[in-house]
């Protein structure tokens, strides 16, 4: 199949997964959100190497360097794989206009996002600390 509809279905694809990894990272971040309040200390501990503060409507806690750049590294994710899937079905050519097809193509979706989700449960860790070695830290809030 050639043609516009190729070409529309091919994107609502793309733009499919990318908000479905989108949407993966970002929920593995907030589940690491709350895991960090509930395991980590409320106080600075240098000899740990918790020290960078995690802000929760004035309650802190402090992380590590890797805890603190896989925080980031999944948010910086999250909002860059929507940014490009916003801009991969975006904007819609005069063709496009009067296509009878689904915004977004939910297979490829729950794909995304059970793949995605793995991807970042046992990635994200080796990829902060290699950061982290390296002397990068975003410093989280």
């Amino acid at each position: 199949m050639t043609g516009p509809s190729s070409f529309l279905n091919r994107r609502r694809v793309y733009s499919s997964i990318l908000v479905g990894t989108a949407c993966a990272c970002f929920l593995y971040s907030i589940t690491l959100w709350n895991r960090f309040m509930q395991t980590q200390p409320r106080t600075a501990e240098p000899a740990k190497g918790a020290i960078y503060p995690m802000n929760n409507h004035g309650w802190y806690y402090y992380l590590s360097a890797t805890q603190a750049d896989q925080m980031m590294i999944l948010r910086y994710s999250a909002f860059g794989f929507g940014l490009f899937a916003f801009v991969t079905k975006a904007p819609e050519k005069p063709w496009e206009l009067y296509q009878s097809v689904s915004d977004i193509s939910w297979t490829h979706f729950w794909r995304s996002v059970i793949l995605s989700a793995a991807a970042a449960w046992l990635l994200s860790p080796y990829l902060a600390s290699f950061l982290a070695s390296k002397g990068v830290v975003f410093d989280p809030w």
